[in-house]
């Protein structure tokens, strides 16, 4: 659906740059089929995946860096841009609250209960710090920045309430603020898929 929103506006182009038709503006001369065949969505859509699958490990890699090994476009992070607006669409068309009550869609998986701490706190995640605490261009960056794989699971760190969630369109990343049950701190953590107004157990 990014793919697609990037490369068409979701119309289905009786032409584009150079050779390019349909949604996904792929090129009869690259070998992706005869014009009227491309223009058909449902053969391109199925070109589309047919080389996304022989991607190795395609599912591990952000959305944005596997769109483009299948396209080979001269904007490469564009994917990426429209990652949320595509995944509120096809939420939408299939009538589920987020992509990740779909079956199959979430491929993390929680396993066992994570060791809490007496004082009711546990590790979110194990991951490398990719932005510590502290000054960043000029303002207070007052939080600190992990760097996982995509469909890592990451934890509340505490029991609490979700009391604001949003995303940046730009970036993708999407923050969470919480609340500790007793009311004594807050903690906030970032995952693309969170519901908003949920309580959190640890």
């Amino acid at each position: 659906m990014a793919t697609a929103m990037v490369e068409s506006s979701l119309r289905n182009l009786r032409g584009g740059d150079r050779d390019s038709v349909g949604l996904f503006q792929q090129r009869p001369s690259q070998g992706w089929g005869t014009p009227a065949q491309i223009l058909d969505p449902v053969y391109a859509a199925g070109n589309f995946y047919d080389k996304l699958l022989r991607i190795p490990d395609w599912q591990q890699l952000p959305l944005t860096v596997a769109a483009q090994r299948v396209q080979v476009s001269a904007f490469p992070d564009k994917y990426g841009e429209y990652e949320q607006d595509a995944e509120q669409v096809v939420a939408a068309v299939t009538g589920v609250a987020m992509i990740s009550d779909l079956p199959g869609a979430s491929l993390a998986v929680c396993g066992s209960a994570p060791n809490v701490a007496a004082s009711e706190w546990t590790l979110p995640v194990q991951a490398a710090v990719g932005s510590g605490y502290g000054p960043r261009a000029g303002r207070l960056h007052a939080g600190v920045d992990l760097i996982a794989a995509r469909n890592t699971v990451i934890r509340a760190a505490s029991a609490g309430e979700v009391v604001w969630s949003g995303c940046d369109p730009g970036t993708g990343n999407c923050d969470i603020d919480g609340l500790r049950m007793s009311g004594a701190a807050s903690a906030w953590t970032s995952q693309p898929h969170w519901r908003s107004n949920n309580l959190l157990s640890a």
